[in-house]
């Protein structure tokens, strides 16, 4: 980490060391950080990167700004409709945010059916489930993400299924 920022320090404007260091900043859950490096690369690199879309999105999301989010995942899955990262941020946002209906469902199990060993996946799925009195199904998506090996959300899976 301290190298990535002594390079970025030196080479401000490199929009790999850019992404890098945000990546640190998510992994850090500095949401704030990442959140402000993720806008210095949109600023260089322009809005047709999914992925960059839906890092901004998690990023708003977790620095408590829904509607900045929300747009940022909409235009993520505009962009890449058919994958499964573009489909669960703007589902998992749409969730976050308080649209607990079947088109935050649906975008969730299209996630999961693109890359159904993906555990984030399906806890997200499964709390979507469960907000939306689905509990049958919930404890299954649950059920599947709090028993991948490996799976840092593990426990927070195993809460959401005890919850219900």
């Amino acid at each position: 980490a301290q190298v990535a920022q002594l390079f970025l320090r030196q080479n401000p404007n490199d929009v790999e060391a850019q992404r890098l260091a945000a990546g640190l900043a998510i992994q850090a859950q500095d949401w704030r950080g990442a959140l402000r490096m993720l806008r210095a690369v949109r600023a260089q690199i322009g809005d047709n990167d999914a992925v960059l879309m839906a890092d901004l999105a998690r990023a708003a999301l977790e620095s408590g700004e829904g509607v900045a989010a929300r747009a940022y995942a909409a235009h993520a899955y505009r962009l890449m409709p058919g994958n499964p990262i573009t489909a669960d941020m703007l589902g998992w946002v749409m969730l976050r945010t308080g649209q607990k209906g079947s088109a935050t469902i649906d975008l969730l199990e299209k996630a999961v059916a693109l890359a159904p060993a993906v555990p984030a996946l399906q806890m997200h799925l499964g709390q979507a489930y469960a907000a939306a009195g689905r509990k049958g199904e919930a404890r299954i998506a649950l059920g599947r993400a709090a028993a991948a090996p490996g799976f840092t959300g593990r426990q927070e899976a195993r809460d959401a299924l005890a919850a219900l």
